[in-house]
């Protein structure tokens, strides 16, 4: 309500004597200045109150539905604002006086009023009192507020703080600080600093007490001794703390534990002077702002992060210059949602732009400043640099990420051995039956070529069961002397069907090519790889070429090509019309695990053709510009021998027959079947057994009968590199013959893949099988 006349007071009259209420209401009624409405009971009065606007109550404390002291704390609890002057008889002193010092301002005794003059006096003093009373009031909860906010900020701070008088007493230590050295506050309060180091630090903490005397603050190493003796390294930032006459009474500092990397907040205290010590001691970055952004207070740690002169802040620069323009909208939903509800916002991290245009990234938290009266006045926050922190961040991220690759292709190794056995046994089966079959039928016959094309693709797929290896990682390697024009056009179909129908592929073969020694299944993994490379880099349509010729790399091309190796080499380019690579990238393509493909790309295929080049003494050079497409060139050494011709006609030399007794051990009953038909068929007296027990069973009966034990290797019940010790102790002079479906990595652990030990990886054919046996035979 606003008042038209400024001297106009309205006062309640709570009075339930008609007479008592009469003479007020008498006193005033042509008063202009004195309005007055009454009231007679409690309830009616707070009703009213709740409604209207009153200056003063006049209030007598026994009514019909209150009496005494409980009237006025009612009264005085609801409306605490309002000033009350206690309406009494002369025989109630006691309950008046126990009225005023619940806050009562005055009181009157009935029937003993003055004139009105003398009433307004008395009403005005008491709503004069009850101002000031209020005023004060405020300024103590101000007063309590800030002591508050600077005692959280010390109390909660990461940061240890340590206060000596001046003969090096402790004073004060925040919680951070016992906490670091092992001990509660009250432990460390009135200790001398030096019954927390050993000799060596007593001796330079007394050089240190010296210069702080002479003024000196400084930011130095120092060795504490823990509670438990073990000791804590840290970083101490010192200030000398002078009183108003400038004589030194103690210090103060600001001590962070790097035993553990900790950087830790500092804080504001009490007093301005040694909050602005505090603030300036962090290592952390403190900064204050106004409500509208200008920064008004940061302490030297901000300056540094950041690269500005300290005028350059305070004059020209607004906290929202310091942030990248991206993280607008997400402070200030951190302010409108956070800081502003509830006084402060969580841990955040986000961006902060350097002079020097440089961007860094920081962990923060932020705080909400109120003025006396409630009202946000501006914000301060704690921001910690924590580039390092990232950059081990995404070092972890990336080790982690190569670890799990590396899982995987465990997983697929595992996977392909599992494979590469079943396709194995499957394929002897399919070529032992193919052979004998071409045995039984003439050359001259229609079908002789058919069952020839089953064997021929039955060795080809060998080749798909290698590639699979070769792709977990788990083949090992079998240089042969090879036709690389041979071998990629073999592969050309594979090539167009990686490539897919958008682009084109050519292949440029080169002229006499010289023969190269290398496993042939490498080359068919190089091609795969640098075609899935190039069809990743392609969008669109777009073409890839490759082409071979032979190359001779003198002494005056490697002086200006510094990759190159002198020699005669046979050269494989791979081009395409892709996106291109910058230098950057070309730099790392080599490296296991890098990508560019993102959840894509395993980073490992041109990691692998590294390899591969350089496991053959060849190298490799890259040639690329973005948007120009790319070009690798392989150079592989050239052998002066000539491929192998083999006929795709099974033929068997008769030398290669034989009449001793052979022990065969199968646990797969058709390759059993179909090795002791081939081994019968050239004349060897065949004892073919599925069980490791049955092997040494008939070895027990004829143990001097059996010439060769040929057994599988990984069977059921026992390997058969155990069973072979156990026959051979019961005849020595056997010789032993051991054969696997399963991959190298497989069946390492027994050690059988040495010189020493005769070996035949499946599936073989029935002249390989019957070659080794002579051998060993002889």
């Amino acid at each position: 309500m606003i008042k038209l006349n400024p001297n106009l007071i309205k006062v309640f009259l709570i009075e339930d004597n008609s007479i008592d209420a009469l003479v007020i209401l008498e006193t005033f009624k042509n008063h202009n200045n004195v309005i007055i409405e009454h009231s007679r009971n409690l309830q009616d009065s707070l009703l009213i109150l709740t409604k209207e606007n009153f200056d003063i109550i006049l209030l007598d404390l026994n009514l019909p539905d209150s009496s005494e002291l409980n009237t006025f704390n009612i009264v005085n609890s609801k409306f605490p604002d309002l000033p009350i002057v206690i309406l009494t008889h002369n025989n109630d002193e006691e309950t008046v006086l126990k009225a005023l010092q619940c806050g009562a301002q005055d009181y009157l005794f009935k029937k003993y009023y003055v004139n009105a003059d003398e009433l307004i006096k008395t009403f005005r003093y008491s709503i004069e009192r009850k101002k000031l009373l209020i005023k004060h009031e405020q300024m103590e909860n101000a007063l309590r507020k800030s002591e508050m906010k600077y005692r959280q900020l010390i109390e909660n701070m990461n940061e240890g703080i340590w206060v000596i008088d001046k003969d090096s007493y402790t004073t004060f230590v925040n919680p951070s600080m016992a906490k670091m050295l092992g001990y509660s506050v009250e432990e460390m309060q009135g200790k001398h600093l030096f019954s927390f180091m050993d000799k060596n630090g007593i001796a330079i903490a007394n050089v240190n007490i010296e210069r702080r005397k002479q003024g000196i603050k400084e930011l130095h190493d120092f060795e504490f001794i823990r509670k438990d003796g073990s000791r804590i390294y840290t970083i101490l930032d010192t200030s000398p703390i002078r009183d108003d006459n400038g004589n030194y009474i103690g210090a103060i500092a600001g001590i962070t534990d790097i035993t553990k990397h900790k950087q830790t907040e500092d804080a504001l205290r009490k007093s301005e002077k040694n909050y602005r010590i505090l603030h300036e001691s962090m290592m952390d970055g403190f900064v204050q702002t106004n409500m509208s952004g200008k920064i008004v207070i940061f302490n030297r740690s901000f300056v540094a992060m950041l690269g500005y002169s300290d005028e350059e802040i305070l004059k020209k620069l607004r906290y929202k210059d310091l942030t990248p323009e991206h993280w607008y909208s997400f402070e200030l939903e951190i302010i409108n949602t956070q800081v502003l509800p509830r006084g402060y916002s969580d841990v955040y991290e986000k961006e902060y732009i350097r002079k020097d245009g440089t961007v860094f990234p920081a962990e923060l938290r932020t705080y909400l400043i109120r003025d006396a009266s409630g009202i946000p006045e501006g914000m301060w926050a704690i921001i910690r640099d924590i580039t390092e922190r990232k950059n081990a961040e995404s070092k972890h991220n990336e080790l982690e990420k190569q670890y799990l690759q590396a899982q995987k292709m465990e997983a697929i190794g595992r996977l392909s051995g599992g494979i590469a056995h079943d396709f194995n046994n499957m394929l002897s089966i399919i070529l032992g039956y193919g052979e004998l079959l071409l045995k039984k039928v003439d050359r001259s016959n229609s079908m002789y070529n058919d069952i020839n094309e089953i064997i021929i693709a039955g060795r080809r797929s060998i080749d798909l069961i290698n590639q699979l290896l070769i792709f977990a990682r788990k083949h090992k390697s079998v240089p042969q002397i090879i036709d690389l024009n041979e071998r990629i056009k073999n592969s050309e179909k594979m090539m167009r069907r990686l490539l897919g129908e958008d682009i084109d592929f050519k292949f440029i073969k080169g002229a006499d090519l010289w023969s190269v020694k290398i496993d042939p299944s490498h080359i068919d993994q190089i091609i795969a790889n640098l075609a899935v490379n190039s069809r990743d880099a392609i969008i669109g349509v777009g073409r890839m070429v490759i082409e071979t010729m032979n190359i001779v790399v003198e002494k005056e091309f490697c002086a200006n090509h510094q990759w190159c190796i002198i020699g005669e080499y046979v050269l494989i380019s791979f081009s395409d019309n892709g996106c291109g690579m910058d230098k950057p990238t070309m730099e790392r393509i080599f490296e296991p695990f890098f990508t560019t493909k993102g959840e894509l790309g395993t980073g490992l295929g041109l990691s692998t053709i590294y390899g591969i080049i350089n496991q053959n003494k060849g190298f490799i050079h890259v040639d690329s510009e973005p948007g120009k497409g790319t070009t690798f060139k392989i150079y592989i050494p050239r052998c002066d021998e000539k491929p192998k011709i083999e006929s795709d006609i099974i033929l068997i030399n008769e030398s290669l027959k034989g009449t001793e007794t052979i022990l065969l051990v199968e646990d797969e009953e058709m390759i059993l079947h179909i090795c002791k038909l081939t081994l019968e068929k050239y004349g060897y007296n065949v004892i073919a057994v599925t069980k490791p027990s049955e092997a040494i069973a008939l070895a027990k009966k004829n143990q001097s009968k059996i010439h060769m034990l040929i057994t599988d290797l990984i069977m059921p019940d026992m390997d058969g590199k155990e069973l072979s010790e156990i026959i051979k102790n019961l005849n020595p002079d056997m010789q032993v013959l051991f054969m696997s479906a399963y991959p190298d990595h497989t069946i390492g652990h027994l050690n059988i893949l040495k010189e020493e030990f005769r070996f035949i990886q499946k599936p073989f054919s029935s002249e390989n099988l019957l070659s080794i046996i002579r051998k060993v035979l002889g």
